[in-house]
Order: C-alpha cells, then structure tokens, then sequence
C-alpha cells in the first residue's frame, strides 16, 4: 500500500535534516497517518514511523555564507545583526518554530536565522566574495598660492613713482634711479588716455617706504623702461 507525503511536509523533512544531519526523511503528520491515498482507514501497523521535531537547543551550527539574525522569523523583521560565513551560532530551539524554515539562536546574538544556510560547525564555508567599495576619487591637492611680490625690477632709466597708472598722475615726489631695484606687486595695468598715452604698460610697486606706479614701457608697449628679475638676485627679501 502507498501513502503520499504532501510538499510542506517534504520541506519541513528537509529542513529539519539540514540541521539534524539526518539523511532520512520519515516526517508525517496525524491526518496523513489516519487515511490513505485513496480514503481509506490505515492500520496501526501499515503507518510509517513518526520523527518528532528535535529540540536543538545548545548545539553548534555555522553560517555558510554572509547571513543576518532577524528579530523575528520573518524577513520583514527588523536586523539583529550581519554574520560573516563560517561564524558559530548556538542554537536554542526546534526547527521550524515559529515558522517554517527558521530556527532561534542565542549567540552571537539573539535573534533567528534562516535554516537553510546553517551547516556543521566545522565545515568549510562557501566563500562569497565581500563587495568592493567604491572608488573614491584622489583628492586633487590645492593649488598652491602664487608668491605674492616675487618679481623685482631693476631700473634701466629714472623712474617717477606715480600714485595711479597714467602719466597724467600725480608724482609721488619719489623717484627710483637707474640700476636701483624695487619689488613689483600685482599685475600690469594699460593707459588708455590720453590717445598718445594709449597702449604705456604701468605695474606697481614697492621701493623702500613707498608704493606707486611706474612706466614699464611706452606708448603701446613699445619700448623698456626697467628689466625683470627674481627678487632674491637683487637682495629684495
């Protein structure tokens, strides 16, 4: 005579084999022991043996792969905790309570873990390979401040020092002489006015205890009025 087993029952057997290392599967329930397939009685005799659910409390099961301790068991629970494969746990209860599939374990944490990636403590885990982070892009470095006033000058001619750039400017009263240096500071600024002045490089600088102007050429640019050096070759600091 043959007697069926219906799918739930057959995970519940598998499952609890999982945990239990048991290569058999002799799970039945009451209803099925009472009827046959066909509806009929069975005999005490004709039923198959019945395997009560096995309280795992204490024993060592470990993870096969990166798995999570759930508050409940239930996916929707909230995270106890992440465990690496190959972590022991300890289990503290019977399988598939409360529901199918889960177990309760008391350490590393307490909580419930999935039962299907529980192996013998001992055996080698399945590796899974970590995620790799992200690329952070290198920091650029910051630029680096331009040194102010490290160009000098050395006058080529008498210069007047000018409080703004134009030769229509107020003289300072101060003059730089030829072969004297100065420390120049800022950027060349153009005269525009009037027409015959138009074009006349000025730059400013600093001589002594006095900062002003000075023609580095004449009108549009022609000409040299001063040449360029690095401040440290005149012994400008």
């Amino acid at each position: 005579m043959k007697h069926s087993m219906n799918f739930n029952q057959l995970g519940y057997a598998v499952c609890f084999s999982l945990l239990t290392g048991s290569s058999s599967i002799a799970t039945a329930t009451a209803l099925d022991l009472a009827t046959s397939t066909n509806g009929s009685n069975l005999n005490a005799a004709d039923a198959p043996a019945v395997q009560i659910a096995q309280d795992l409390t204490g024993q060592c099961r470990q993870t096969r792969r990166l798995e999570r301790v759930y508050s409940a068991a239930d996916l929707a629970s909230s995270r106890v905790v992440d465990i690496q494969p190959g972590t022991p746990v300890t289990l503290a209860g019977v399988p598939n309570q409360p529901s199918f599939g889960w177990i309760r374990i008391s350490f590393p944490n307490t909580g419930y873990i999935q039962t299907v990636f529980l192996a013998s403590c001992g055996t080698t885990p399945t590796p899974f390979p970590s995620p790799s982070p992200a690329p952070s892009p290198a920091p650029s470095p910051a630029p680096s401040p331009a040194p102010q006033g490290s160009t000098c000058g050395v006058a080529e001619t008498v210069l007047a020092i000018k409080t703004e750039p134009s030769t229509q400017a107020a003289n300072t009263g101060r003059f730089v002489e030829v072969g004297q240096g100065f420390r120049i500071v800022g950027d060349r600024q153009f005269q525009s006015q009037p027409p015959s002045e138009a074009g006349r490089a000025w730059v400013r600088i600093n001589r002594s205890d006095i900062t002003g102007w000075v023609a580095e050429t004449g009108p549009d640019g022609v000409g040299r009025n001063f040449r360029r050096v690095t401040c440290s070759s005149v012994g400008i600091q």
